[in-house]
């Protein structure tokens, strides 16, 4: 019997080596690239990284302002309300105080000096919520304004620090991908980045609020017996949206423990 292969076909050995050698390149160059990233993320340099001079998001790529990205300092603006939502994020957690060696102070701009102390200003490290309380008190409080404005439209927390945005009628207000109709090639891939974030601020603040459980159970103290818990517990009430808190399970422990 003839056969066609006999020639001209490769050894099933060879086709099976060639693709386990595929799959070794793919996951080295995997491997890489996120160990670049992680490095990246992690410097310790007060110069902003690659990813936060960049002026696309990293999770919404047609916007500035959805990932490490800051809009060059919030120089652009959101380019639809989802950005908008992200640019909030950001300027509530840049604009905040953080207390650093017993007094409160601002992290950013990086590269800027403190006018009190004339250091220069770094940033707060990558992660800095889930390891330490006093980061993680007023970085939930942005994420859970952000998961609200996901889940309900674009509004800003008067006790938080407010963007010029946040006083834009053509942006305050609006749902995440209202500007893009069902039929609009940006509405898939802006839903999916808007359930991308908000999973990922939603992850966010319960690991916080594990955390900030565990440091009051150590402490064998109620939360509501110290200055330092009072502003923790305040950190759990939000003036509105009380319906979104108890979706994403951040409703205040003082609450529950009354």
């Amino acid at each position: 019997m003839h056969n066609s292969c006999a020639l001209g076909c490769k050894p099933k050995r060879y086709r099976r080596g060639r693709r386990r050698g595929r799959r070794l390149t793919f996951a080295f160059t995997a491997v890489s690239c996120w160990s670049l990233l992680q490095k990246e993320l992690n410097s310790k340099r007060c110069e902003k990284s690659f990813f936060e001079r960049q002026k696309f998001g990293l999770t919404w790529a047609f916007g500035h302002y959805c990932g490490p990205s800051n809009g060059h300092d919030f120089l652009f603006r959101p380019r639809d309300s989802l950005d908008a939502m992200c640019a909030q994020h950001d300027f509530c957690i840049e604009s905040s105080v953080y207390p650093i060696d017993g007094r409160e102070a601002l992290l950013y701009p990086k590269g800027s000096f403190d006018e009190e102390t004339g250091e220069e200003r770094c940033g707060m490290p990558l992660r800095a919520w889930q390891n330490d309380a006093a980061y993680g008190q007023v970085i939930s409080r942005c994420d859970q304004q952000l998961v609200n404005s996901v889940l309900w439209g674009f509004e800003c927390d008067p006790d938080l620090p407010m963007s010029d945005w946040c006083f834009d009628d053509q942006l305050i207000g609006g749902m995440a991908c209202g500007s893009y109709p069902w039929y609009h090639i940006l509405n898939v891939p802006c839903r999916f980045s808007a359930l991308i974030t908000r999973a990922y601020e939603t992850t966010k603040i319960h690991r916080i609020k594990k955390s900030l459980t565990q440091n009051h159970s150590a402490r064998q103290e109620p939360l509501h017996r110290s200055g330092e818990d009072d502003t923790a517990r305040a950190l759990f009430k939000m003036p509105r949206f009380r319906k979104a808190q108890r979706k994403t399970g951040f409703i205040a422990m003082a609450d529950r423990q009354s």
